[in-house]
């Protein structure tokens, strides 16, 4: 998903140069032709960022910051010799 997304800022940034100074990388319908590739291809990379996103996404705010307190009240226990961790795995410590 990174990759998908870093290449459509890239490519949005590469429009946002064209559009700026059109006259500056040729004439104009060859201009006209890469801004509408650059379109297309942007529209893909974001359709195929949707998936990915999606399961990245899948979890609400609620959950996620819920989940995210658990972690945090979790964390002391790890220090903690023998007691179990986020996981209910007990840690060990060696003398």
């Amino acid at each position: 998903m990174g990759e998908l997304l870093g290449d459509d800022h890239d490519l949005a940034a590469l429009r946002r140069v064209l559009t700026d100074d059109p006259g500056r990388f040729g004439e104009e319908g060859d201009t006209e032709v890469l801004l509408a590739l650059i379109n297309q291809r942007r529209t893909d990379l974001e359709q195929q960022a949707m998936l990915p996103g999606r399961r990245f996404f899948q979890e609400g705010p609620r959950d996620f910051a819920r989940r995210l307190k658990d972690y945090w009240t979790a964390w002391p226990a790890r220090d903690e010799p023998n007691q179990p961790d986020a996981l209910g795995l007990a840690t060990h410590r060696g003398a």
